[in-house]
């Protein structure tokens, strides 16, 4: 179809998609419209010549509407991906060969070959084969410090018990130390603040406790020095007074003997235990 000249300059030509548009003239007859749908006998509309609009005899070619057969439709419409597409069962199966697997594989390689274009060598396996009981010690010694504080005996303990060498342990050792998650004077720290505020006991049973923990004297010495005999005195008191209300039923000297073996089970010395035991009976109700 050759553009045609308007009144404005050179209009496009409109090319119709089902036939060319029907030129309405005074002379020319009307027709009755065609029927609105024709089936064959498997549903499908197919349209035919009586179909086609009316048009002028002149020398622009007219598209003609193409007659489908349905033998030349699909056999099969495009499968949307079901679970089975997705399930991991599905895509170890070899014979299970959907778009989403065949997609994975090849992302799947891919990504492989990017890892092995960016490393400049390969890695030597007997590299790998050393490397492989550090990073498990390393893992063992962080899981066990992630829960609790520990200290420099414990952890050696733990890691031997794991079945680490003590070639393989020592190292570690010194790693958790240069790091400083390993520092047994902190750790005696808190462990005396612990004994003292919490659990009220005194300086005998706290020792007892840090040397259990496996912390040298020379990391808790000073730290025991900064105690004051005072607050050990006031815990003393605090326990013989809570201590008191439970012995309403005896009489003074069985309460007594029962207070005099409390207080030395918490650690708590003599002078301490005798003071205490006697300031609360002046008071027992």
């Amino acid at each position: 179809m050759t553009p045609r000249e308007g009144a404005d300059g050179w209009v496009a030509p409109v090319t119709p998609l089902f036939g060319a548009l029907a030129r309405p003239t005074s002379t020319s007859p009307a027709r009755a419209a065609p029927p609105k749908s024709r089936t064959d006998d498997e549903g499908w509309y197919v349209p035919t010549e009586d179909d086609a609009p009316e048009t002028e005899q002149d020398d622009t070619p007219v598209a003609r509407t193409a007659v489908i057969s349905t033998d030349e439709l699909p056999a099969q419409p495009r499968r949307l991906p079901t679970l089975a597409d997705f399930d991991r069962e599905s895509r170890r199966d070899a014979s299970v060969r959907t778009p989403v697997v065949e997609a994975t594989d090849r992302f799947a390689r891919r990504r492989a070959s990017g890892r092995g274009a960016t490393s400049n060598q390969t890695a030597d396996p007997a590299d790998e084969e050393r490397e492989a009981p550090r990073r498990r010690i390393e893992n063992v010694s962080t899981a066990a410090l992630a829960r609790r504080g520990l200290s420099v005996s414990e952890v050696r303990a733990r890691l031997i018990e794991k079945g680490f060498t003590s070639d393989q342990v020592e190292p570690e050792i010194r790693r958790l130390l240069d790091a400083r998650y390993l520092d047994d004077r902190r750790l005696a720290e808190e462990i005396v603040r612990i004994e003292t505020e919490r659990k009220g006991k005194g300086r005998s049973a706290i020792v007892a406790e840090l040397r259990r923990r496996g912390i040298e004297a020379d990391d808790f010495d000073d730290v025991m020095a900064e105690l004051d005999s005072d607050d050990e005195l006031d815990r003393a008191r605090d326990f013989v007074l809570k201590k008191l209300s439970s012995l309403r039923n005896v009489d003074d000297e069985t309460a007594k003997r029962r207070l005099y073996g409390a207080l030395a089970r918490r650690g708590f010395g003599g002078d301490v235990v005798r003071t205490a035991v006697a300031e609360g009976m002046v008071d027992r109700p």
